[in-house]
């Protein structure tokens, strides 16, 4: 069986090479689980064909025996409880009832009776169930059933098949098969020792498993915050040159917006005749004013791109080395390297509980990258002017 968690039942159907799936259930619901009184198992099955028994039992109801097993009260007076049984009157007594009852004669004082308590672990105190006042003695190895003496003589193992069977005493048949049971026991305890080994191994190997997890997820967050800072430095330089040619147009903007201003206002302040010499000084500035095309970042374009893949595969080879993490080349040999990897679809990576770390890909630039763009004032990298660029 498949085994999965509560919260994953319906999220995808049983797994090739498994026949059904079962729910599993922690620690803490597992002990909730009394071993004495039986325990359970919950699958999910695609095939309804395949439940079928695997233990029938039958029984058969003894209101006799159940009435022997029940809190007993005195048979005799019905009200104190009873504490002997006299197998000759199949009755429970209590101790008054009995002096009263086997005082009558010498006969009845013969009977034979037990205490309640140890009547149910004495071997010889069990009453035949054919001959309800004589008590077992005998046992059939072949048919195992008790045989007590009218059994032997006139009942049953009288005549008929049973008849051949062997009567072996029934004491020294409970004591053959404690000694069976003591074998099984033995036999049950060496396998209940290798099921604990072997619970043992799985313990330690999910330890493993859950560090090896912890190692990779580790090495994952840190392959990434490596290709996203690679990111954000290839970003921050197309930045950088964009800002420097914005910068410089706008500087010719305001450049040409004060001179104007400066123009009209000679012009509100003088006279015709001297407006005429500023004008000439005027028209001087403006041919020496800028007039260079401004296009150093011309080549800047929204071409990162992510390439490659991480993937996380099993070294079947080198056990130690569990996690093959595979980047992404960054050289122009990348499509070729690529090309070389089999690689199997990558798995959904788990949220990480604390902070940092991003998706299962990698960021990297593209082979065909501009080489970066000038910096800002005293080589000082700018900040991000869009308000939309994360930062790792």
């Amino acid at each position: 069986s498949f085994v999965v968690d509560p919260a994953q039942v319906g999220a995808h159907g049983i797994p090739a090479g498994y026949d059904t799936m079962m729910i599993h259930k922690d620690d803490q619901q597992a002990a909730n689980i009394d071993p004495a009184t039986g325990y359970g198992r919950e699958y999910i099955i695609s095939d309804e064909s395949r439940i079928y028994p695997d233990f029938v039992v039958n029984f058969v109801f003894d209101v006799a025996a159940d009435r022997m097993k029940s809190v007993p009260s005195c048979e005799a007076c019905e009200s104190r409880p009873a504490t002997l049984f006299c197998m000759q009157d199949n009755a429970k007594l209590c101790e008054i009832c009995d002096r009263d009852i086997h005082s009558k004669s010498a006969i009845h004082a013969r009977h034979n009776r037990v205490l309640l308590n140890e009547m149910q672990s004495s071997v010889g105190m069990t009453l035949c169930k054919e001959h309800t006042n004589m008590p077992v003695q005998f046992f059939d190895p072949i048919a195992h059933i008790p045989v007590c003496v009218h059994c032997k003589m006139s009942g049953s193992h009288s005549t008929g098949d049973f008849a051949n069977h062997p009567l072996v005493p029934i004491q020294e048949a409970y004591m053959a098969s404690m000694k069976d049971v003591e074998y099984e026991q033995r036999i049950i305890e060496d396998r209940r020792k290798n099921i604990y080994s072997q619970l043992a191994h799985i313990e330690r190997t999910m330890d493993q498993v859950n560090v090896n997890h912890d190692k990779c997820q580790d090495q994952i967050y840190e392959i990434v915050q490596k290709v996203v800072q690679v990111l954000h430095e290839e970003t921050q330089s197309k930045l950088s040159a964009l800002l420097a040619d914005e910068s410089e147009l706008k500087r010719q903007l305001e450049y040409f917006a004060w001179t104007e201003n400066f123009l009209k206002y000679q012009q509100a302040s003088i006279n015709p005749v001297e407006f005429l010499s500023v004008f000439k000084s005027h028209s001087s500035v403006m041919a020496q004013a800028p007039s260079e095309i401004v296009d150093a970042a011309g080549g800047v374009r929204p071409d990162i791109r992510v390439i490659g893949r991480l993937d996380v595969v099993i070294d079947d080879t080198n056990p130690a080395n569990v996690m093959q993490s595979v980047m992404p080349p960054s050289s122009s040999s990348a499509a070729a390297q690529q090309s070389s990897m089999s690689r199997p679809q990558p798995n959904v990576l788990p949220q990480r509980s604390q902070g940092g770390g991003g998706g299962g890909q990698q960021a990297q630039q593209s082979s065909q990258m501009p080489h970066r763009g000038p910096q800002g004032p005293g080589n000082a990298m700018p900040k991000y002017r869009n308000s939309n660029a994360s930062r790792f």
